[in-house]
C-alpha cells in the first residue's frame, strides 16, 4: 500500500476511506503542520523526505510544482466530491497496479467533468506519453479511469493517441477529458 501525506485541505472522509483501504495516511494536523501557512513546496519536500506522496485538493500549486521538474515522492490531486468512498476506491484500484508514484502527478476528476459520465483519472508524467484505461463496478455505480502519461514535448510518442488538445493549464489532454 502507499504512504500518503494529506495536505491540510483534504477532507477527513477521504483520509479515513484511504486508511480503510489499507493506505498509510499522515495528515498535516497529525504531523503538527496544520494551520501554519506552510508553503506548498515545503509540504512537498516534507512528504518526499518522509517517503510519502502528497494527496491534496490544491491542483494549481502542486501542478506547478510538478511542472517545475523538482524530484518528489508523488502527487495525487483530488477534487472535493461528496462520494469520498467512490473516489478513494477508484484511486486504490489504480494504485494497486503501481509500484511507485515517484515524480508522478495523478489527478482525480469529478464525475461531472465535461464529456465524462464517470470519475476520470489523468496522470501527468514528464517522461513519456502512453495511455491505458481500466474500469470496475461497485454496487450500483461503475467507475472508470483513464491514465495518460504526458510529455512536455507535444506529439512525441503519441502513437494511436493522435487526438489531443493543449488545455488552459498547459496540459496535454486527450479526447474529451480536460483539466
Amino acid at each position: 500500500m502507499f504512504r500518503f501525506y494529506a495536505n491540510e485541505n483534504l477532507s477527513a472522509l477521504l483520509v479515513n476511506e484511504l486508511r480503510r483501504l489499507g493506505h498509510d495516511v499522515l495528515t498535516s494536523y497529525e504531523a503538527g503542520n496544520a494551520n501554519q501557512g506552510i508553503a506548498d513546496d515545503r509540504v512537498l519536500m516534507t512528504a518526499t523526505a518522509n517517503e510519502r506522496c502528497v494527496v491534496t485538493f490544491n491542483r494549481d500549486d502542486f501542478l506547478n510544482l510538478h511542472r517545475s521538474g523538482i524530484k518528489h515522492g508523488g502527487i495525487v490531486v483530488c477534487k472535493d466530491d461528496p462520494d469520498s468512498e467512490g473516489q478513494a476506491q477508484v484511486l486504490h484500484n489504480y494504485l494497486i497496479t503501481q509500484e511507485t508514484l515517484h515524480n508522478r502527478l495523478i489527478r482525480v476528476l469529478k464525475k461531472n467533468q465535461r464529456g465524462a459520465s464517470q470519475p476520470v483519472f489523468i496522470e501527468a508524467r514528464i517522461s513519456k506519453v502512453n495511455a491505458a484505461t481500466s474500469s470496475f463496478a461497485r454496487s450500483d455505480r461503475s467507475y472508470s479511469m483513464r491514465i495518460s502519461h504526458l510529455d512536455n514535448h507535444l506529439g512525441r510518442g503519441l502513437g494511436s493517441w493522435g487526438s489531443f488538445s493543449l488545455c488552459s493549464m498547459g496540459c496535454l489532454c486527450f479526447g474529451v477529458i480536460f483539466c
